[in-house]
C-alpha cells in the first residue's frame, strides 16, 4: 500500500489566510494539526491497512480484542465501550459482529451481580488470532517509526500526551 501524501497550504498561504481573519499568530497551530493529521491517515493506511488485508482485524476490532486481552476475566460492555473509546451501542454492534464471526472471538455472559448487564470475554479463537496477529502489527510499528531516532520517539509522547 502506498499513502498519497495530502499537499498540505504553503506556509506562506497560511500565513496570508491567518493574517486575513486576524489570526496572525496560528501557522504554527494549523501546520502543525494539518501535518499531525496527515501523518496519522498515513498510519491508518500503511498499518491499519494492512493488518485488515493480512489478519481481516479492523483498527477497532483490534483495539477491543486487544482491551479484552488486558482483562482475562471479562469486561462489562460499558467498561469494554469506555476503554475502547466508543458509545455503549457501538461497542455492543462490534460484540454482536464478533459473535457472528466462526468461530466466535468472544462471548458474552450475564453479569453475576446484576443479570442486566453483560459480560464480555474473549474466546480460544480470539485469543488465538489476537496472539498471531500482534506480533505482524508491531512489525507494522516499528517499521513505520524507523525515521525516527529513541530519543525522538520520546520527545513525540511527551509532545502527544500534552495534547491529550
Amino acid at each position: 500500500m502506498k499513502y498519497k501524501q495530502r499537499h498540505l497550504p504553503t506556509r506562506e498561504a497560511l500565513e496570508r489566510i491567518s493574517c486575513e481573519f486576524g489570526m496572525p499568530g496560528a501557522v504554527a497551530d494549523v501546520e502543525s494539526t494539518l501535518s499531525l493529521l496527515n501523518v496519522a491517515n498515513r498510519y491508518r493506511e500503511e498499518v491499519y491497512g494492512k493488518l485488515e488485508k493480512e489478519s481481516g482485524l479492523t483498527e477497532g476490532k483490534l483495539i477491543l480484542l486487544m482491551a479484552l486481552m488486558d482483562a482475562p476475566d471479562g469486561l462489562l460492555m460499558g467498561e469494554l465501550a469506555r476503554r475502547v473509546g466508543v458509545a455503549d451501542a457501538t461497542a455492543s454492534t462490534m460484540v454482536k459482529r464478533m459473535l457472528q464471526q466462526s468461530p466466535a472471538l468472544v462471548a458474552v455472559h450475564g453479569s453475576e451481580a446484576d443479570r442486566r448487564e453483560r459480560q464480555v470475554h474473549l474466546t480460544d479463537a480470539g485469543i488465538s488470532l489476537i496472539n498471531r496477529t500482534l506480533p505482524y502489527h508491531h512489525r507494522q510499528i516499528i517499521d513505520f517509526m524507523k525515521p525516527l531516532s529513541t530519543e525522538e520517539k520520546s520527545q513525540l509522547i511527551a509532545i502527544l500526551t500534552k495534547l491529550l
